[in-house]
């Protein structure tokens, strides 16, 4: 409602203005392609260029590099790795002669741990980019309106990476539930299947219903200013 009442307070301001109707379309119109069109664009190029981010194919290639490498290793070499995330089965032997599972997804685990400083480095330029872009969207009504509406719908960045952490939570889940069949080499008709951990959506974020607060003052605000810019601006009419 405030950003649609944004665009109500601008026509007015324009229209107090006493120009002419082709005046008054064509200021409206710049003004449209401006805070629609412009203004967002160059708050994106801006920020692209202030907070780089690596390709995230980049983040593939580390983690399946990682775990490709571990073939040409001992799997002494590989275990080592897991067992210091893992130091609770630090005890246990994995045999260099015979395939097992266990020593599969250490492989697997080694591959995460090669991408691991990288993947979080790379969300931490996400979160720079996503704070940057919500402080200067309050200069652009519009773009502000459309955040704070992602904020509250939950469908933005900062709901797409915690939904990823809720993924690794889960993850971590099953890995604390597997693995002792892993090492055990349990049959899998003697796995309790309806003991496995479902997942967990994310909570949503402590804040985010207030999201559109700072939005909320900027569309006021920005309808004050022109409204009064019209007033103060007004002169005679055009012939």
């Amino acid at each position: 409602m405030l950003h649609t009442g944004f665009w109500f307070a601008l026509c007015l301001g324009v229209a107090s203005g006493r120009r002419s109707s082709t005046a008054n379309a064509m200021i409206l119109v710049g003004t449209w392609v401006a805070l629609t069109l412009l203004a967002p664009a160059a708050l994106s190029l801006a920020n692209a260029i202030l907070h780089p981010v690596p390709e995230a194919l980049e983040l593939t290639v580390r983690q399946r590099q990682g775990y490709h490498e571990a073939w040409d290793m001992t799997k002494g070499e590989t275990m080592q790795g897991f067992f210091e995330d893992y130091p609770e089965w630090s005890d246990r032997t994995v045999p260099e002669d015979v395939f097992t599972w266990a020593w599969y997804y250490a492989m697997n685990h080694r591959g995460d741990r090669a991408a691991r400083d990288a993947s979080a480095a790379y969300r931490d330029v996400l979160r720079e980019r996503e704070g940057w872009a919500r402080r200067w969207s309050l200069l652009v009504p519009p773009l502000a309106a459309q955040l704070a509406l992602d904020r509250l719908a939950a469908t933005d960045l900062g709901a797409q990476l915690a939904y990823q952490d809720a993924v690794r939570q889960h993850h971590e889940r099953l890995k604390t539930y597997f693995y002792p069949h892993f090492f055990a080499a349990t049959p899998i008709n003697a796995v309790d299947w309806d003991g496995v951990p479902v997942f967990e959506p994310a909570a949503l974020e402590e804040g985010a219903t207030r999201a559109g607060f700072p939005a909320a003052t900027a569309l006021v605000l920005a309808s004050i200013l022109v409204l009064a810019a019209g007033a103060r601006l007004s002169g005679p009419r055009a012939d």
